[in-house]
């Protein structure tokens, strides 16, 4: 359950930069069109054959789901050079620029580091006890990613990593205030390095 609520989330509080925004409309544009095409299909099986490439699928997204958009990128990256040497021979009307690709490679950088957190708390040995230090282990990781710069001043990456920061704050906002998660990270052995933080929300809940 809160592992889907790390990969749910509203795409347009996560992809803010309107070059981003353009770039993932231009490559759901690519993946429909093969998706719909069983001509440019074949195509795309024949580039792939000429160029050693694995005969993947390209992979439609789900618009709530970031990890959805993660692996939808990074197959379409896979796919790049096969892709490519189809569009002289199909119709598709959207084409990414080199500096499209670079960027594609730059958010799929970025949104792979939420893949493993995703999986593991995803999984049936996790705990409640997980919750906080996971969430505070990415917030350290966007913020060092995102850096100081003015928001004028920042990369796409900087953008990106600032982005998700803010979709993360906001979806977990209150998890440090709820007396379940603070309780069960505080009794938590393997937390320890939690207890300190943990215990002075707690007394301050007058839940101890």
């Amino acid at each position: 359950m809160f592992g889907s609520l790390i990969a749910t989330g509203n795409q347009s509080q996560v992809f803010k930069d309107d070059k981003v925004k353009e770039m993932i409309t231009k490559a759901r544009s690519i993946i429909g069109h093969f998706s719909h095409s069983t001509s440019s299909n074949k195509v795309l099986k024949e580039m792939q054959d000429t160029h050693n490439i694995a005969n993947h699928v390209l992979i439609q997204d789900t618009s709530t789901r970031w990890d959805s958009t993660l692996q939808v990128l990074r197959r379409l990256l896979e796919q790049r050079v096969a892709v490519q040497a189809c569009l002289p021979r199909i119709t598709c009307k959207a084409e990414l620029t080199t500096e499209e690709w670079i960027m594609m490679e730059k958010v799929v950088n970025i949104l792979r580091y939420f893949e493993e957190p995703t999986k593991s708390i995803s999984k049936s040995t996790a705990t409640l006890s997980d919750a906080i230090p996971l969430i505070n282990s990415l917030r350290k990781l966007l913020e060092n990613m995102r850096g100081s710069s003015p928001r004028e001043e920042e990369n796409i990456s900087q953008k990106l990593a600032g982005d998700l920061l803010m979709a993360l704050n906001e979806r977990f906002e209150d998890l440090e205030n709820e007396e379940t998660h603070c309780l069960a990270t505080t009794l938590d052995p393997r937390k320890h390095g939690y207890f300190n933080y943990t215990l002075q929300h707690l007394q301050q809940k007058s839940v101890l």
